[in-house]
């Protein structure tokens, strides 16, 4: 019986549990290329894992802690080096809910030396949820874009959404790489994170 004939009815008590080592033609177009695990200094550099295999990245961060709360930055690297240059516009929208009120808001840089990840100061004792995308760093005649979101805890104490786009204007070639480090003049105390490549 084909699978376009199976009648709602026919599928009754236990079904059996698929193996996914007995699948085929399933494809793996999002594979995971690193975990980054690093419980000190003063930045965090991913580089050489940008290749032509894969069209668009995404960064996970499962763990970020400072050894005083702050914020978090990034920059992309070139040539495996950190681009330190005012080269970054950025923009920043946010909502957030307090212990009496809700409320959301904007910001925004231009020609700033790095992108936020993060804009607010997250609570140190509460996780966070931090993604990045980027689309392809190996495009070599355009500007790049990531685009960040989170989900935070800060010291308001306050929930926080945010959304930051920014426009990497430093070099219309490839980029090696990104470097993410505090805001201020701290360290990592911990700091997970694993990057995916997707065809």
């Amino acid at each position: 019986r084909s699978a376009s004939a199976l009648d709602a009815t026919i599928l009754t008590g236990n079904l059996p549990a698929i193996s996914g080592a007995s699948l085929t033609g399933v494809a793996s177009d999002m594979v995971k290329l690193v975990d980054i695990d690093v419980t000190s200094g003063s930045s965090v550099s991913i580089d050489g894992y940008f290749s032509s295999t894969y069209a668009s990245y995404q960064l996970i961060i499962s763990e970020h802690f400072f050894a005083s709360d702050t914020w978090l930055k990034i920059r992309f690297n070139t040539g495996g080096s950190t681009h330190t240059g005012g080269n970054w516009n950025w923009v920043s929208s946010y909502n957030l809910r307090s212990s009496s009120s809700n409320s959301d808001g904007t910001y925004g840089g231009f020609n700033a030396n790095f992108c936020p990840v993060t804009y607010h100061t997250s609570n140190g004792s509460v996780g966070r949820v931090v993604r990045i995308f980027f689309d392809d760093p190996l495009v070599s005649d355009k500007y790049k874009m990531i685009k960040c979101i989170s989900a935070t805890y800060t010291n308001g104490p306050e929930v926080l959404i945010e959304d930051i786009g920014g426009y990497w204007h430093g070099s219309t070639g490839v980029t090696s790489g990104v470097t993410l480090f505090p805001n201020a003049s701290t360290t990592f105390s911990r700091f997970k994170a694993q990057l995916y490549g997707t065809k």
